[in-house]
């Protein structure tokens, strides 16, 4: 477990240092591109980057389910209001 753990922060720390910035937002994009890495950048620095890149992901698909979640009630709500009464 402890081997399967350090290569898993490894492969963080490799992909971290790979990653190559071409073009730079502007505007909304650039604030949340900004808050991105500072919130990758956080967990490279912490004491367990693993742990903290398992987090931050488990974060991000809860937000993605609840956002679906979201989006098919207010598909759901206007096929209904455009089915035909007979």
């Amino acid at each position: 477990m402890e081997r399967a753990h350090l290569a898993a922060e490894r492969v963080m720390r490799t992909l971290a240092q790979s990653i190559k910035i071409s073009d730079l937002p502007t505007g909304k994009r650039m604030q949340w591109v900004n808050e991105l890495a500072k919130d990758l950048n956080d967990i490279m620095q912490s004491e367990d980057p693993a742990n903290g890149a398992q987090d931050f992901v488990e974060d991000v698909l809860e937000e993605f389910v609840n956002d679906v979640e979201r989006w098919m009630i207010r598909v759901e709500a206007i096929e209904q209001s455009l089915k035909p009464t007979f």
